[in-house]
């Protein structure tokens, strides 16, 4: 999360906001593509399902092999898993507003 908190801060230095205002700041969609064999896909998710970024309108798109899909959480933070879609050997889940 390091590296997307300094691309908010960077982003605040650009438009002329003060930095401090980028705890105001979220994302409306997300997508995350890490790499398959170096990433904690546990930790991961505990990163996403915390993250100040994130709100209950946000849509979510995470991209992990088959072999972590025991790993996929039914909830990230506010928002639900909508689809869980296979394209060849790679999965992608989707979390956004629960449908209810």
């Amino acid at each position: 999360m390091p590296l997307l908190l300094g691309c908010v801060l960077q982003a605040c230095m650009l438009l002329g906001t003060d930095s401090a205002d980028w705890l105001t700041i979220f994302f409306l969609l997300c997508s995350v593509c890490p790499p398959y064999l170096l990433v904690s896909y546990e930790e991961l998710f505990d990163l996403l399902s915390t993250s100040p970024l994130l709100h209950s309108g946000s849509v979510v798109f995470v991209e992990y092999p088959q072999s972590a899909s025991r790993l996929i959480p039914d909830t990230l933070g506010p928002l639900a898993l909508l689809r869980d879609r296979k394209y060849g050997r790679t999965q992608v889940a989707i979390y956004g507003p629960s449908e209810d």
